[in-house]
C-alpha cells in the first residue's frame, strides 16, 4: 500500500477538538492507528490516537480497506500533514499521511527508520499530556498571529 493522505473524520465528537489543538502539530510527528472492531457505527473503524487521546477516525471508505490488513497484523502509522483550520470557522480538523510500517516512501528510506518523532506509545514525556502547554502555548500564539501548522 502506498502512502495515503487523508483528512480525519469524527473530529467534532468527545474531546477531539481540544486534542487536535494540543497535539495536531508537526512537532508530534506520528500517531497510532487503533482498530475499534466493536464500534457501533462502523465495524471497520480505525481511530487515530496519541497517548490514549483520540484525534479522529480514518474515513469509512479507507478504513474498509485498511482494517483487514491491520487485523492480519500489519502495522500502520499516521504522520502529521497539516491542521485544517480557518479564521472563519471554530472547528479544526487534521490531515494525516498513512504509512505501512516498514514500507519505503518516495525517497527510498524506510519510514520507520526516519520518523520525525517517535510513534505513539513510545512518546517522550515532553510530548504527553504531562506537558500539553508545550504545544498549546505555541499553537495559541500562532492562532493569534493568523498562522497555521502545516
Amino acid at each position: 500500500m502506498n502512502n495515503i493522505i487523508t483528512r480525519l473524520s469524527g473530529v467534532t465528537f468527545d474531546d477531539v477538538q481540544e486534542n487536535i489543538r494540543i497535539f495536531g502539530c508537526k512537532d508530534i510527528g506520528s500517531f497510532a492507528l487503533l482498530r475499534e472492531p466493536n464500534n457501533p457505527h462502523d465495524r471497520n473503524a480505525i481511530r487515530v490516537d496519541i497517548g490514549g487521546k483520540k484525534l479522529g477516525y480514518i474515513p469509512k471508505d479507507l478504513a474498509q480497506k485498511l482494517a483487514p490488513e491491520i487485523d492480519e497484523g500489519k502495522r500502520f502509522l499516521a504522520y502529521f500533514v497539516r491542521r485544517n483550520e480557518s479564521p472563519s470557522h471554530s472547528i479544526v480538523g487534521l490531515t494525516v499521511r498513512i504509512v505501512k510500517v516498514g514500507e519505503q516512501d518516495k525517497t527510498g528510506r524506510n519510514d520507520i527508520a526516519y520518523q520525525e518523532k517517535p510513534a505513539a506509545g513510545s512518546i517522550p514525556p515532553s510530548y504527553t499530556l504531562d506537558n500539553p502547554e508545550r504545544f498549546s502555548d505555541r499553537n495559541e500564539s500562532n492562532r493569534k498571529e493568523g498562522r497555521t501548522n502545516g
